[in-house]
């Protein structure tokens, strides 16, 4: 993405996206909007996108890559409550 402006960064993607939502350039750009969303901890926007590709792009030939990031995502999400957990003491309800 953008050399470290994440903001201006998600904004281009969304705009990519939006333009023409069933071309190719979408469909890079809404990726690119989940990796990004991913390296920013934003977990909870990044699964949205996540369900919104794949509804949007059900026959992508990313559909592999875009389930690694699922799994990525998920342990992801694992990892920051573990943190959490051991940082504030709790324990996992």
């Amino acid at each position: 993405h953008l050399a470290g402006d994440s903001k201006m960064a998600l904004t281009i993607y969304e705009r990519m996206a939006e333009q023409d939502p069933r071309s190719p350039l979408a469909e890079l750009a809404t990726i690119e909007k989940i990796r990004l969303l991913m390296h920013e901890k934003n977990f909870e926007k990044a699964h949205e996108s996540l369900l919104e590709f794949l509804s949007c792009y059900p026959e992508s030939l990313k559909k592999n890559e875009m389930i690694r990031l699922a799994i990525d995502l998920s342990l992801s999400q694992l990892a920051e409550k573990e943190y959490h957990i051991v940082k504030n003491g709790q324990t996992i309800p």
